[in-house]
């Protein structure tokens, strides 16, 4: 495999845009009851959003979310399966290598591959490449010395015996330049121009005010659900006066397989004086205020929107980011 020297700086060319960007993947094994589990689970990210799902059971990468189910063709699906088949099937052959080192009484052990690229402002991209043991980041290459770096961790003498192996395994540093330098930033690369034309597009929230009645009082629900991007900002309005953020109850769900997501935001009122109320939604700059109607409704449970169906794939955790995780809420009174 070729050799690479320097600094990891790729011009990105006078055609890419403008800012920093990202792309990473995540891929991780686990290690149960004496054998390495068949099931590889992996993510990619682009700037930061998931667009991409990969369950070696189902052998296949699948597109996740309106970009990526709009511009990731059958053609790039079928790269992405590949690519992160390949990877999967040789972190499963680390992790059988790692586990003769370790205690194997404790029974339950994973590893974490995390891949990437990043362009700077100047529009120069720079690959990088860390390896989790259960959860922990504890080898990390470091591309100007072309040597794999042994981080501070509760598994440092694991990452000192790992890092012996791997530094005499030559194919495994030369191939940071073709795979992590030359293909992950390749694809960056590919994927921006459709990516940042994605991100001006504009989704607005489906309104929802219900009032349902109890012994307790009135609860009022506004729920706005079906938007993009996922920042927005829900307020109650008494008599068009903003309540404080400690006086409301915000709720966030999981974001929609299509990648727009859902919000909502409660309070109880006294008897007859619901209709003083309105809610205030802030969405990409647009204010919309909602009164309240007296229309009893049957209120669906908040507690649904935590909820994590089968149509979600799971939740796994890789180092410290969790997979599947729900849009930040972005609290009314921070917004109002």
């Amino acid at each position: 495999m070729a050799h690479f020297s320097g600094h990891l700086i790729t011009d990105v060319g006078a055609g890419a845009v403008l800012g920093a960007h990202s792309l990473r993947y995540d891929l991780k094994v686990v290690f149960q009851y004496g054998f390495v589990q068949s099931q590889i689970l992996g993510e990619g990210h682009l700037d930061e959003k998931p667009f991409l799902y990969y369950d070696s059971e189902k052998g296949r990468a699948e597109p996740w979310g309106p970009w990526a189910e709009a511009h990731l063709g059958t053609e790039t699906c079928d790269t992405e399966t590949k690519d992160l088949t390949e990877r999967g099937m040789e972190l499963k052959m680390t992790l059988a290598d790692i586990m003769p080192l370790t205690d194997q009484q404790k029974g339950l052990y994973s590893l974490q591959e995390t891949l990437g690229c990043k362009i700077q402002e100047d529009k120069s991209a720079r690959g990088f490449w860390h390896f989790f043991f259960d959860g922990e980041r504890f080898l990390s290459y470091h591309p100007e010395t072309q040597k794999w770096m042994v981080l501070r961790s509760t598994v440092q003498t694991l990452a000192v015996e790992i890092k012996k192996i791997w530094d005499a395994d030559r194919d495994k540093s030369n191939s940071y330049s073709p795979r992590v330098q030359g293909e992950t930033c390749g694809k960056l690369q590919k994927y921006l121009k459709s990516w940042m034309s994605f991100k001006e597009q504009i989704v607005p929230p489906a309104v929802n005010v219900t009032y349902t009645e109890s012994v307790e009082g009135i609860t009022l629900m506004c729920w706005a659900s079906g938007f993009y991007p996922s920042e927005i900002s829900l307020t109650w309005l008494p008599d068009g006066e903003p309540l404080s953020q400690d006086s409301q109850d915000y709720r966030c769900g999981l974001p929609y397989e299509n990648g727009t997501s859902e919000t909502c935001v409660s309070i109880r009122v006294p008897k007859g004086k619901e209709q003083r109320y309105s809610c205030h939604v802030e969405h990409d700059g647009k204010h919309t205020t909602y009164p309240v109607t007296i229309e009893h409704e049957q209120l669906q449970d908040p507690g649904q929107l935590e909820k994590v169906t089968a149509d979600n794939n799971g939740i796994m955790q890789l180092g410290s980011q969790s997979l599947l995780s729900a849009p930040e809420c972005v609290s009314s009174a921070r917004g109002a």
